[in-house]
């Protein structure tokens, strides 16, 4: 017992102790600043030729947003439609030698209101209202670009409107 202590604590002061890195021959000759200096520049010089070298690895493992999976460096063709998500989903083309782009939206207020004793009893007509979602607002449409043009176009469906299309927004930069 006390030979696998003495082994064990022998075993701890050798992990313990601190590894001392022993360097044979004589101390480095002081440099001057002019040779410091071009050893610096050197340095930097290298640094930059592997950031060079990383950023265009990186450039050339990128691919633009309007590119297909598999297809690099396709030109876009005529008719050409694409279904992306960029900041939600779009529709992106070509279009008689104009790009477009379509981005749809909806935006719906609702309201719940709640009742006190609104439990449903079948067997007696309800008198007492039911807790309820109403749809306040609701505004469906898209917008988007084609060539320099942007427009955006929202319809009202919860309004009535006697004639024709529901109109919420329209514009045309």
């Amino acid at each position: 017992m006390k030979k696998r202590f003495g082994v064990a604590l022998a075993a701890l002061a050798f992990l313990v102790t601190p590894a001392r890195a022993q360097e044979k021959g004589d101390p480095p000759t002081p440099r001057s600043d002019a040779e410091r200096l071009a050893e610096l520049e050197k340095k930097v010089s290298e640094q930059q030729r592997e950031l060079d070298a990383l950023e265009k690895d990186r450039k050339a493992k990128e691919k633009p947003i309007d590119e297909k999976p598999g297809v690099p460096g396709e030109e876009k063709k005529e008719g050409r439609k694409d279904i992306l998500f960029k900041d939600g989903f779009l529709l992106q083309g070509k279009l008689g030698g104009s790009e477009y782009e379509i981005r749809p939206r909806a935006r719906i207020q609702l309201d719940y209101r709640a009742f006190p004793h609104a439990a449903v009893n079948d067997a007696f007509n309800q008198p007492v209202k039911q807790d309820q979602f109403l749809i306040r607002r609701a505004r469906v449409g898209f917008g988007g670009k084609f060539n320099v043009f942007s427009f955006e176009l929202d319809v009202d469906p919860t309004r009535n409107v006697p004639t024709g299309l529901p109109l919420g927004d329209f514009c045309v930069n």
